[in-house]
């Protein structure tokens, strides 16, 4: 279970990230949706918090929802835009394994389903906002992580 959401709009995807999607779905375990038609949600409302300011622009409101989906594993996001380096075919299998099947500890994960219900509506205050710095760097440690594994 997922305590909150962002909402992912797949129809405006570059025509990167479409191939992204293509390559993580091919191969992906029966148990689990394809990316391209399913809802994610992360596990801590910074993570969201932190990812969904990073997508807005400044004209748009970012909502945070307490959620419940059927997930069975959180996938560790920061693979998914780690795809677009220039990797070797190794290298990228071994991303697709660890994406779907991991095996390391990482601190963003995804979690993907296709229904969701939603519980209430998340405040954003004060508190937090000040968790958004360490989500910060949580994401930064993700990198770095996928860095040394991939380089």
């Amino acid at each position: 279970k997922s305590d909150c959401c962002v909402y992912i709009i797949t129809d405006g995807l570059s025509e990167e990230n479409k191939s992204i999607d293509d390559f993580l779905c091919a191969g992906r375990p029966d148990n689990e949706p394809s990316r391209k038609k399913c809802i994610y949600a992360f596990d801590k409302p910074e993570y969201c918090y932190y990812y969904g300011r990073s997508q807005m622009t400044k004209a748009k409101t970012l909502h945070l929802y307490k959620c419940e989906m059927d997930c069975l594993l959180g996938h560790p996001m920061i693979l998914v835009g780690y795809l677009s380096k220039k990797l070797s075919k190794s290298q990228r299998r071994q991303i697709h394994s660890e994406y779907w099947n991991p095996t390391r500890d990482w601190y963003f994960l995804e979690y993907l389903s296709t229904k969701m219900d939603i519980i209430e509506e998340i405040t954003i205050d004060d508190d937090l906002e000040s968790k958004i710095y360490a989500a910060g760097s949580n994401y930064a440690d993700d990198y770095d992580e996928a860095k040394r594994l991939y380089p």
